[in-house]
């Protein structure tokens, strides 16, 4: 058991009715606590029930400045604590990788801004333990 996080995209044809395309799978962490614990506080209001949340081309912006902050600043994202959500020592892991993370969420971004005709596009950031 742990914390594992996962940001999807959809794509949805208005024209056929809404029929869903498949999932595109946009990133994946395995109890990367701080992350979690900064989307849940800034986009959830703060209640960390496993739901799915959207994320709007600005979110996925803010976020990503904000792991851009933390890889040089430790405290730019909020301590998160919680039985299922791994310790101390993968924050130092994380926080080494935040540049590339930054990037999963840019890169989100901009396939959410590619517009297509009759196409609907959301990104969701699910976590679950």
């Amino acid at each position: 058991m742990g914390l594992d996080m996962y940001l999807t995209g959809e794509s949805f044809n208005a024209s056929c009715g809404e029929r869903k395309r498949p999932q595109l799978d946009l990133g994946y962490w395995r109890k990367h606590r701080m992350l979690h614990g900064y989307i849940v506080q800034n986009f959830a209001d703060g209640v960390d029930d496993c739901r799915r949340i959207e994320l709007e081309e600005e979110d996925l912006s803010q976020i990503e400045i904000a792991l851009l902050k933390w890889a040089d600043n430790s405290a730019a994202l909020p301590k998160t604590e919680g039985f299922f959500f791994g310790d101390d020592e993968g924050d130092e892991y994380y926080r080494k990788r935040a540049k590339e993370d930054a990037g999963m969420f840019r890169e989100a971004r901009r396939w959410l801004q590619k517009k297509q005709d009759d196409v609907r596009k959301s990104v969701e950031y699910a976590a679950s333990w």
